[in-house]
């Protein structure tokens, strides 16, 4: 059954500016978690705006579709969202953020879709109840 669907599109040109205009070490310790970020450091830096966009973009709609947003029941760092060995998006929440949502990770599963051009990123997410 599927509990919520959630979609957030971002500008590249935005995220960019975050970094070039902001503490990046910050933004990037802010938004990414420990395994997002090793992944961040191995790539080139042509590469990471689209990164770190896509990434943005998926933790909000993961957000979203729990129908909480981000903010006080999950933050950026409590979503994580890596490619597994053939390259396809997963997501995990901390122990923490399902603790705050009242629900249970074996129940749940989570489905991501991240994309991006040359212009724009975007993240997709459902919420299963299994």
């Amino acid at each position: 059954m599927v509990v919520g669907i959630g979609l957030d599109v971002v500008g590249l040109e935005r995220v960019a500016r975050w970094l070039s205009e902001g503490d990046e070490e910050r933004i990037v310790r802010r938004l990414l978690t420990d395994g997002e970020r090793r992944i961040w450091e191995g790539l080139a830096a042509g590469r990471r705006v689209e990164f770190l966009a896509g990434r943005f973009a998926a933790k909000e709609a993961v957000a979203k579709a729990f129908g909480c947003g981000i903010g006080g029941v999950m933050g950026f760092r409590d979503i994580e969202v890596v490619p597994d060995e053939r390259g396809k998006p997963v997501c995990r929440l901390s122990a923490e953020a399902w603790t705050r949502l009242g629900l249970s990770e074996r129940e749940h599963a989570i489905h991501v879709s991240v994309t991006h051009d040359k212009t724009t990123a975007a993240g997709m997410a459902v919420v299963e109840r299994i």
